[in-house]
């Protein structure tokens, strides 16, 4: 029985944790996604035949999600650790360039020279290739977190990791390209390229992400059933009173009909990834996912006391 009682401690807490994830506001979630596509439609463009290149809404970066929030709720490996220090070193970079590009950027419109016109074209890549770096970096977050999460789907998850990855190595082969380009219609050339690279990004982005909250009550759910049959079998042959006989029997009720409610649950929501696999995974779609994941928090929530009254029993 202490066996059972510590191993359902940690479940407790993975529990506790986890549920915090339906708390994560899909703005700050997927924020790097979304305003990928509403800043980066195109990064540079011509505004005159000798005008420098310049950024639509730049300081609005995709690099403001919180990738504390997003993470943390995973296994803490080492990847995953390594991976976070350097998005969060990333977005320093690029906010850094960013600024210097704005500034480049009134320099050049104050002026007017051939020479400030060279500087605003250099900051101007360098400030692509920074956000390149934490979008990037973005995916492999997710796709070392997907790979961590137990609960989700094999066939699910192993389509959405090919995805991530398939976008990664666009995006890097695009990184290439942008640190090769030397001149201002190149660049002008790549930020057209990049706005076909935007929804894509997002598809996969939040579709991992619904897979991610998925799998991780997934996990809790399955882990709670082999103590609940673990806890069952310690149990039999007891003999014990007729008001401790009903309690367990209660118990055991209660927790067989929150068990169905959330297995119920999970396969709705398996089965809404699996009916969208060519469809659209939008930040609806996320923010949707959340939303039903609730009730299947709290069914989890009220299963996990009822095994808790068993062990005491």
């Amino acid at each position: 029985m202490n066996r059972q009682r510590k191993i359902f401690i940690v479940l407790t807490l993975v529990f506790i944790i986890g549920s915090g994830i339906s708390k994560v506001n899909a703005q700050e979630a997927a924020q790097v996604a979304q305003d990928a596509g509403n800043d980066t439609a195109q990064v540079v463009q011509d505004v005159g035949s000798d005008v420098a290149p310049t950024t639509q809404n730049a300081t609005s970066s995709p690099v403001v999600a919180n990738a504390d929030k997003i993470f943390n709720k995973s296994r803490n490996t080492k990847r995953i650790a390594e991976l976070k220090v350097l998005y969060r070193d990333q977005i320093e970079a690029y906010r850094n360039s960013d600024k210097q590009f704005n500034i480049a950027k009134t320099h050049y419109f104050n002026v007017l020279t051939l020479v400030s016109l060279e500087e605003l074209v250099s900051y101007t890549r360098t400030a692509m290739s920074d956000r390149l770096k934490v979008l990037i970096t973005y995916l492999e977050l997710l796709s070392v977190t997907l790979e961590d999460t137990t609960g989700v789907e094999l066939a699910l998850k192993e389509e959405s990791l090919k995805q991530l990855r398939s976008t990664i190595v666009t995006l890097k082969l695009h990184q290439e390209d942008v640190a090769l380009a030397k001149d201002r219609g190149t660049l002008n050339q790549l930020a057209d390229d990049f706005e076909l690279y935007v929804k894509p990004y997002e598809q996969v982005s939040y579709r991992a992400l619904s897979l991610i909250r998925i799998g991780q009550i997934q996990a809790v759910y399955d882990a709670a059933t082999i103590i609940d049959t673990d806890i069952k079998k310690s149990k039999e042959g007891e003999r014990v009173g007729a008001v401790v006989e009903s309690k367990r029997v209660r118990a055991y009720q209660e927790i067989q009909r929150n068990f169905t409610i959330t297995n119920d649950g999970l396969i709705e929501l398996n089965d809404s990834v699996i009916s969208r696999e060519n469809g659209n995974f939008s930040r609806s779609f996320y923010e949707n996912t959340l939303s039903d994941l609730e009730p299947i928090y709290i069914q989890m929530s009220r299963s996990l006391d009822h095994l808790e009254e068993l062990l005491k029993l």
